[in-house]
């Protein structure tokens, strides 16, 4: 964060997070076959589950979102995807948007926005 000019008392920000809230939202859109994983995604041992359909990833900061981008991506099921809240610049939470650009960049793939702020990594699609 200091290298980058940012003030870590942004950061205090984010102690909002709510399993049940958001369990509830996903049932309420219909989704019954998730699994909510609470905790440090860049800790998370991703290599347990077998594949991943869809993730969203809230994290903000740089480092911890690349860890996740690089250690999530191959295991993306075809056709699934990675959506990442606050990819907007100039903001003191633009860690998400500086990794996702080098990520998709390194990989030759395109920008997709999502609503105002997020914006998504696209797995393989199905080869046939």
């Amino acid at each position: 964060m200091k290298e980058r000019g940012k003030d870590p008392r942004e950061y205090d920000k984010f102690r909002y997070g709510d399993a049940h809230r958001f369990e509830r939202n996903l049932r309420k859109q219909g989704y019954d076959a998730f699994r909510i994983v609470e905790g440090d995604a860049s800790a998370f041992d991703w290599s347990s589950l077998t594949s991943v359909g869809a993730l969203l990833l809230d994290i903000d900061v740089y480092e911890p979102t690349m860890k996740v981008l690089e250690a999530v991506y191959p295991m993306l099921a075809p056709g699934g995807g990675i959506v990442l809240d606050d990819c907007l610049p100039d903001n003191p939470w633009d860690g998400s948007l500086r990794a996702y650009r080098e990520f998709i960049e390194a990989r030759g793939l395109p920008f997709i926005r999502v609503g105002h702020k997020g914006a998504l990594v696209r797995g393989p699609e199905v080869i046939r």
